[in-house]
């Protein structure tokens, strides 16, 4: 997979914001694995996605499998229509890393059950 330099920059400023302590790494939502494939050599990395509909049962999970550190990293106040494609065989419309929401600091504060 071809990666563009924005997300080859998005990915290095990623990895560098796990702090060094860390050994173990659960990324949710990690679509085709770009950060995973970037992690999985310096750390114990479990990889999954879920789909849209799922994402109700999943609120406040990850405050019970984690230990220490949450990093956080989310399509954030992206403009989602401003990275649509259209195949030019079928016509099928999709976002070019397959983000099907974006997120605002209220919606996360709702997910995570966060209070300020």
């Amino acid at each position: 997979m071809k990666l563009s330099h924005k997300e080859i920059t998005r990915i290095k400023e990623t990895l560098e914001m796990i702090p060094s302590d860390v050994v173990s790494i659960l990324e949710v939502g990690c679509g085709d694995g770009r950060i995973t494939n970037s992690i999985c050599h310096k750390h114990k990395l479990t990889g999954i996605d879920i789909d849209k509909e799922r994402i109700k049962s999943f609120r406040g999970e990850i405050y019970r499998v984690t230990k220490k550190y949450i990093l956080i990293t989310v399509p954030f106040e992206e403009v989602l229509p401003a990275q649509w494609l259209k195949c030019s065989k079928c016509g099928h419309i999709f976002h070019a890393w397959g983000h099907l929401r974006r997120f605002d600091l209220r919606m996360l504060k709702t997910y995570l059950n966060i209070h300020t």
